[in-house]
């Protein structure tokens, strides 16, 4: 990570798009990292239990994912997420990794 921030996103910052229009354009961003995250999560098993070796996944998956911005939040912000991801990419170009995909 180069630089951290801690957004608060207000009325102003989304008048351009609907609610509905941010989610629709997130939702499809976190619905493709889910996919490759799904696919690939067996060849990390580490044994039998079911344990999964962590360093061998991160070193795997990063490159994997094409981002620009890695985006952290609470559960409850979920949809904030998405809805960011989607704002960053329509506007801006950016791609996003979600910390909840």
């Amino acid at each position: 990570m180069y630089k951290g921030y801690k957004l608060n996103i207000g009325d102003e910052a989304t008048k351009a798009f609907s609610e509905k229009e941010i989610l629709d354009l997130g939702t499809p961003l976190v619905l493709e990292n889910k996919k490759i995250i799904k696919g690939s999560l067996d060849k990390f098993r580490f044994d039998e239990d079911g344990i999964i070796d962590g360093t061998v996944m991160q070193q795997e998956w990063f490159p994997e994912i094409e981002a620009d911005i890695f985006i952290s939040h609470s559960h409850k912000d979920e949809q904030v997420a998405i809805g960011l991801a989607g704002f960053l990419n329509k506007v801006h170009g950016l791609s996003s990794f979600i910390d909840s995909t």
